[in-house]
């Protein structure tokens, strides 16, 4: 997987509400789409994080929140894409980094 191949996917056209499909690669480095916004995400882990009362890092959560957000983590993102998918990429490279999610703060 190399960079062009990555910066290929993230020039594909937009669709929905959002500016997705969002480019990202999958944990073999395969490119992929997140298609929707992360909103979802982001909530559910606030969700989970109200109800253990503590922070949560990313070994607290299922396998496929943890999918979820090792493929928001590398999403590609540029300067023209809504600041919802800037905040759910940092969102999960923070969980990724042990340090909990700022969200649950």
């Amino acid at each position: 997987m190399n960079q062009d191949s990555i910066e290929r996917g993230a020039a594909q056209p937009d669709s929905g509400g959002h500016r997705g499909p969002i480019c990202t690669t999958d944990d073999d480095g395969e490119v992929c789409y997140l298609a929707d916004s992360g909103l979802s995400l982001l909530v559910n882990i606030m969700r989970i994080s109200q109800h253990w009362g503590r922070r949560i890092t990313c070994a607290d959560l299922d396998e496929d929140m943890q999918r979820e957000i090792r493929l928001w983590s590398r999403a590609v993102l540029t300067e023209d894409d809504d600041a919802l998918g800037h905040r759910v990429r940092e969102c999960c490279r923070e969980l990724l980094d042990g340090g909990g999610s700022a969200e649950d703060r």
